[in-house]
């Protein structure tokens, strides 16, 4: 295993202009150099030369109407790229299929990505929330949701530490509540092996973590309408066979 990289060893022009094509998520109508500088906080003149190398390298398109920019079709390219060589094989998208269709639930996995949870697999059973479908590369806060509180309670603590100041730096005096809670969420991981949340009053979420092959970690979220959430009596059977699911996506998983 190869050690990681320190800060010393970063190369500060590339790390810009990675950070630029971080400003662009989904639904963003393109971006001018004022919106890269206002949202990466670098002067303009280094946006200007940071973007124009961007579009010669084939990471950004530009259209010179209305000076905006949008991401390239080698990003497509890279985003296919790493979905397949993510271990996720079709074999554990048909196992996810089947626990989640006879009770109508929606089904993910997600890994981490900075403060974030992004989403690699979705498939969609619960005809109820046909407006709000979630695709593959959309994110998901890691404070605020089961999935980041699955990912979490992997870490170590000095990780975990690390994770507590940076989401301390980004909400601020809301921090401690959503601290509460995600700590909470963690908490019930450790104890019984998911975390289990309610949505709006309305949708109930559960999460679990996978282990791939080679120790890639992913979060398995089930999400589904409170009615039809099994009752006390056969809510324990359904835990079970989410846990027995986790465990026979990591056996399926492959080693790209």
């Amino acid at each position: 295993m190869t050690n990681s990289p320190s800060f010393s060893s970063l190369n500060r022009s590339l790390q810009r202009g990675l950070l630029i094509l971080r400003c662009f998520k989904p639904g963003s109508s393109g971006l001018t150099n004022a919106d890269l500088s206002k949202l990466t906080e670098l002067p303009k003149a280094t946006i200007t030369r940071l973007t124009s190398t961007l579009v010669l390298s084939g990471f950004l398109d530009y259209d010179p109407a209305t000076k905006t920019y949008f991401l390239g079709a080698v990003v497509l390219s890279l985003g296919l790229a790493r979905r397949i060589e993510s271990g996720i094989t079709p074999e554990m998208v048909s196992k996810m299929r089947d626990f989640a269709k006879p009770i109508h639930a929606n089904i993910s996995l997600a890994v981490s990505d900075e403060l974030d949870m992004v989403y690699v697999v979705c498939e969609h059973y619960d005809h109820t929330r046909e407006h709000r479908k979630i695709f593959p590369g959309t994110r998901m806060p890691i404070a605020t949701s089961t999935m980041g509180a699955a990912y979490l309670s992997t870490l170590e603590d000095s990780q975990l530490d690390d994770y507590r100041a940076k989401l301390g730096s980004r909400y601020g005096e809301k921090w401690p509540a959503i601290e509460d809670k995600l700590f909470g969420l963690i908490g019930q991981i450790k104890k019984c092996g998911v975390s289990r949340i309610v949505y709006s009053g309305v949708v109930v979420a559960i999460s679990t973590t996978v282990v791939l092959t080679g120790g890639r970690r992913y979060s398995l979220t089930a999400s589904l309408n409170k009615d039809n959430v099994p009752d006390d009596e056969n809510l324990r059977a359904f835990i079970a066979e989410f846990l027995q699911l986790s465990r026979e996506l990591g056996e399926n998983s492959s080693m790209n």
